[in-house]
């Protein structure tokens, strides 16, 4: 996650096995990008990913 420089912070996930990255987009709060982070990372690296930010509806 990256900050610019008028606040807005803004998101992109690397895809497994390549070196490409996906972009997740630009948010307005660091809870809200670690969300989409978060989910992303499910998504793509499956459940048993370790995120740093408890995701609501989660059974961890």
């Amino acid at each position: 996650m990256r900050q610019w420089s008028w606040g807005k912070r803004v998101v992109e996930i690397r895809k497994p096995g390549k070196r490409t990255r996906k972009w997740l987009g630009t948010f307005a709060t660091a809870d809200d990008a670690a969300c989409a982070y978060g989910q992303a990372a499910i998504i793509l690296y499956g459940s048993r990913e370790q995120l740093n930010l408890q995701l609501s509806g989660s059974s961890s």
